[in-house]
């Protein structure tokens, strides 16, 4: 049962459901404490929601349940570890690293990756990792919104776009990939298109990641 509901999660993250994947991972650790995947991924929803202090206590817990997964389960944990618990981002690169020569069909370290490389301001390296996950993995959308982000580190807010665009033609957008849009068709004052942008996410569980940068937009106008 903890697995089933731990799967759902997933599930959910892979439509790009950040928040509605929340209650399946919880449900997994209520069947079982010690489930270090489930206390993993709560790991990752609750840092990329900006949560980081619960972010760290599950990345903890899953450090301290690792002796039962395997070999790839713990490697993924320990990347965490030194990721959202320690701050240690050298040996966090090195365990992804390793994760992703160790499997080379996993999507998944390529594209911690080329988040990893953005947050150092590292957007080349950025790019190579996200072009790599989506390789491995062209149908989930997180590749695509981190190759997006990555582009327009670079400037290369056509091809940012694009990319941007493609990912929500095909309806595997995440939000902060909509967030995107809406920052790039800002920034050439195309403001219908923003607006657009902002009507598709009304309603949606994440729709506050929209509010930053509406109010960006009204400082910088004044």
């Amino acid at each position: 049962e903890a697995l089933k509901a731990y799967s759902l999660g997933l599930r959910q993250r892979a439509l790009g459901n950040e928040i509605e994947s929340i209650p399946f991972f919880q449900r997994a650790i209520e069947l079982d404490p010690r489930f270090a995947l489930a206390h993993t991924m709560l790991s990752n929803v609750f840092g990329s929601l900006g949560e980081s202090a619960r972010g760290a206590e599950h990345g903890r817990l899953a450090f301290a349940y690792r002796e039962q997964v395997t070999e790839r389960e713990r490697l993924i944990i320990t990347y965490q570890h030194y990721d959202r618990v320690t701050g240690e981002l050298q040996k966090s690169i090195a365990s992804l690293l390793l994760w992703e020569q160790a499997f080379p069909r996993d999507y998944r370290p390529s594209n911690v990756l080329s988040v990893v490389y953005a947050r150092m301001g590292q957007y080349e390296r950025a790019v190579d990792k996200a072009l790599e996950a989506r390789r491995r993995n062209p149908d989930h959308p997180f590749p695509f919104s981190n190759l997006a982000h990555a582009l327009r580190g670079l400037n290369r807010h056509d091809e940012a776009r694009k990319v941007a665009e493609e990912a929500a033609t095909r309806g595997i957008e995440t939000l902060p990939t909509r967030r995107l849009l809406y920052q790039l068709a800002v920034q050439r004052n195309d403001m219908a298109e923003a607006g657009r942008h902002l009507l598709v996410v009304r309603g949606r569980s994440r729709e506050f990641d929209m509010f930053g940068p509406q109010a960006h937009m009204a400082t910088f106008a004044g």
